[in-house]
């Protein structure tokens, strides 16, 4: 005997199976703006209220920066699974999914360059614990995760966009 989930479920695949492909993008588009929200809202008001708990407001600065990264994440993932639905010829979806694989590598990098500018600044203030991070050196420390992220950025859009990034590397090898 199947259970009322089972039926369900085979019913919705039936539903789904008969849909046109451009209906089954918008239906994906749909959903994945639906998770982002929610994503979105999950990071702030769960994880933000538990973060809130702590003495320091690295944290929170932290979860609110990570909201807007988190929210496109997700909308991108979906809007490149309802690409793939649409029947767009090869060439035309590889080149979608580049471009929304790029946004993303904007958005996690511009996350992670204002993420560290805001860890570093922290550290500095804190002479007891470490002795490394002090005003004086925050430049250098800022500098230095500036050129991690965006070579590590470079690295990704390379491979977002299929390309080779050997020469790249040897070149930066070579001046380096």
């Amino acid at each position: 005997m199947r259970s009322f989930l089972d039926t369900a479920l085979q019913e919705i695949s039936e539903f789904w199976q008969q849909l046109p492909d451009l209906a089954q993008a918008g239906l994906i588009i749909v959903f994945s703006i639906i998770c982002a929200v929610l994503a979105g809202w999950i990071l702030t008001a769960i994880i933000g209220r538990w973060v809130g708990k702590t003495q320091t407001t690295v944290d929170d600065e932290l979860i609110s920066l990570l909201h807007r990264p988190v929210f496109l994440l997700v909308l991108l993932v979906g809007l490149g699974m309802a690409a793939e639905r649409t029947g767009m010829p090869d060439r035309v979806l590889t080149m979608t999914v580049a471009c929304l694989k790029t946004i993303g590598i904007i958005a996690i990098c511009t996350f992670l360059i204002q993420a560290s500018r805001i860890v570093i600044a922290s550290l500095s203030k804190k002479r007891d614990r470490f002795q490394l991070i002090q005003p004086r050196t925050v430049p250098l420390f800022s500098n230095l995760s500036l050129l991690i992220i965006i070579g590590a950025g470079i690295y990704f859009l390379f491979l977002a966009w299929q390309t080779d990034p050997t020469a790249w590397l040897a070149s930066a090898g070579i001046i380096g």
